[in-house]
């Protein structure tokens, strides 16, 4: 289904390898400050960008085109809710802020 959706694009712009982390920080600098509601980003397997991001991470190599649709439909579409996951976010939080110092 062809949503109308705003979207910026990071890049890239290429099939060539790329240092993901750039792209990463480009995407969650955008979301942090409310210039971007939400992020997507894909790389090979999703794992490289999932650890430069705490944002939906997809991978190229592994995710088909219509499960990727599905994904990013989903996560477009669903308001996060419930105490267990705010929970959660906040341990991953912690998480962040301990390994930060």
């Amino acid at each position: 289904e062809n949503k109308r959706i705003a979207y910026k694009d990071f890049g890239t712009y290429s099939q060539e390898s790329v240092d993901y982390p750039k792209y990463a920080s480009s995407v969650t600098e955008s979301v942090k400050p409310g210039e971007c509601e939400r992020g997507i980003l894909c790389c090979g397997t999703g794992v490289g960008i999932s650890i430069a991001a705490n944002i939906i991470c997809l991978g190229e190599r592994v995710t088909g085109e219509g499960l990727a649709l599905m994904v990013d439909n989903a996560w477009l579409n669903t308001e996060l809710t419930g105490e267990k996951h705010q929970i959660r976010l906040n341990q991953i939080k912690e998480i962040e802020e301990k390994y930060r110092k």
